[in-house]
């Protein structure tokens, strides 16, 4: 498959490493040229700074795209290669800032008969896998509580688009709830 992975920061990294292993014909684009050697420079691959215009410049056809990129950047950035032709997208959670871009993205995708998938990839673990073995062999669940907390002086130490912070469940929390009801009902 020819992918392009958009995101050269610590989940671009992870992707690249599947990605290899599964042989694809790969691109990975950056937004900065600071980004992008730093992750030459740490995975030892070529990669292209300019974001979606910087690889639209240098692109050639691709099958499937992965967004890995600042939570601001998802919807606009999966909208974009929806409008150049790629039908086939995997979008980090939570694929937008709020439900309005996540329901623009969804929308455009209709439109364009594109697949966009959210990457809630804990559902996919080995150890999800295992636990959903053990609660089918349970007797399956019957109800579930769940309770975490954000450690606020950490968060506040990022210097995080506002933006982001106003809908931190969606932007942060949102796999934790996922895999709470995956393997709940």
């Amino acid at each position: 498959k020819n992918v392009v992975l958009f995101g050269v920061g610590k989940m671009g990294e992870a992707y690249t490493k599947v990605l290899q292993d599964l042989d694809c014909q790969l691109s990975i684009v950056g937004r900065s040229e600071q980004g992008v050697q730093a992750f030459q420079q740490s995975m030892g691959l070529d990669a292209i700074s300019g974001g979606f215009e910087g690889w639209r410049s240098k692109a050639s056809d691709v099958d499937h795209a992965i967004v890995a990129v600042n939570g601001e950047e998802l919807a606009p950035l999966t909208i974009n290669l929806l409008e150049s032709g790629v039908k086939n997208v995997l979008l980090e959670k939570p694929g937008g800032l709020d439900s309005q871009e996540i329901q623009k993205v969804a929308h455009k995708a209709k439109e364009l008969q594109a697949n966009v998938v959210l990457a809630y990839n804990r559902r996919f673990y080995a150890s999800t896998r295992k636990a959903k073995e053990m609660i089918e062999e349970e007797g399956g669940i019957t109800s579930f509580y769940f309770d975490f907390t954000e450690r606020t002086k950490v968060i506040e130490q990022q210097n995080l688009n506002p933006d982001i912070l106003k809908y931190w469940i969606l932007a942060n929390s949102s796999h934790v709830i996922d895999l709470a009801f995956y393997l709940g009902g």
